[in-house]
């Protein structure tokens, strides 16, 4: 009896120490606990090395402004991985600064002198235009002149004396309106010129104003 006794104390003892084994490993494989206090509990029981959201920044996935530039860093370590940083490399990468004042001073004097040939140009051009009228011109008085002849030489052929007078009235008529055409068409020629300067002016001077404010 004392022998059975015994067995079954041994028993019972190897039976405790099962359940108490099992015991733990149940508690080692489900119960995920939160045992480094960050809000996140650990997928095993060995604390921060397995845990997906540590407090110290050991492998965090979540994006942390750990710089204070607004900008939410990609990694934890801080400004070298950030996306935007507020130092001396925000300066460096900047894509477009008036860096060198030198440099669009001297863009703005190409300009200028793009200005200058361009106005060259355009009054080339308007005394191209002016010869050109003046010899058209030229050419009507010409053409004028020669019908005058032909006309004066048809009435000394016709040597008719009413007929001469007559012709030599409408000469000087003719005479007069050419001399007056002659006149207008300086004039018109003179005002077209005064109005293209003035165009010329205003545009080279709007075109010079927005080089300088840019």
């Amino acid at each position: 009896m004392q022998k059975f006794k015994e067995n079954k104390e041994e028993e019972d003892h190897i039976n405790e120490k099962v359940y108490d084994e099992e015991e733990v490993e149940d508690e080692a494989e489900n119960d995920n606990y939160d045992d480094d206090n960050d809000g996140n509990a650990d997928s095993a029981t060995t604390a921060a090395a397995d845990d997906n959201n540590d407090a110290a920044g050991c492998g965090d996935d979540d994006y942390v402004d750990d710089d204070d530039d607004d900008n939410d860093d990609d990694d934890d370590a801080a400004a070298a991985d950030d996306d935007d940083d507020t130092a001396a490399a925000a300066a460096a990468d900047d894509d477009d600064d008036d860096e060198n004042d030198a440099d669009a001073d001297a863009d703005n004097g190409g300009d200028d002198g793009r200005m200058v040939m361009m106005v060259m140009v355009m009054m080339m051009m308007m005394m191209m235009m002016m010869m050109m009228i003046m010899m058209m011109m030229m050419m009507v008085m010409m053409v004028m002149m020669v019908m005058m002849v032909m006309m004066m030489m048809v009435m000394m052929m016709m040597m008719m004396m009413m007929m001469m007078m007559m012709m030599m009235m409408m000469m000087m008529m003719m005479m007069m309106m050419m001399m007056m055409m002659m006149v207008m068409k300086v004039m018109m020629v003179m005002m077209v010129m005064m109005v293209m300067m003035v165009m010329v002016m205003i545009s080279v001077d709007i075109l010079v104003e927005d080089i300088h404010t840019h």
